[in-house]
């Protein structure tokens, strides 16, 4: 299931495209819910923070696409 939660939140697909092998899409979903609700994402990221580990901003995939895309609507970018 975790390799599941990773591949959504490392490729920026959505949810109904999640892979087969990684379990179907509305238990990978439901266990990453059941991760939000149980604190266990801020849990390991104020864990990580009181090891020293250094937090890396980084732009997700679907969010460096969207300027492309406005640009292909209005036409611009035609590749």
């Amino acid at each position: 299931m975790i390799n599941g939660i990773l591949y959504v939140l490392t490729t920026g697909c959505s949810w109904l495209d999640v892979p087969t092998n990684y379990g179907t899409k509305s238990t990978v979903h439901r266990y990453h819910l059941e991760l939000c609700e149980r604190g266990v994402y801020q849990a390991i990221f104020l864990d990580l923070l009181r090891t020293g580990y250094e937090i890396k901003k980084s732009i997700s995939p679907i969010v460096r696409q969207i300027p492309r895309i406005s640009r292909q609507k209005k036409g611009i970018d035609r590749l």
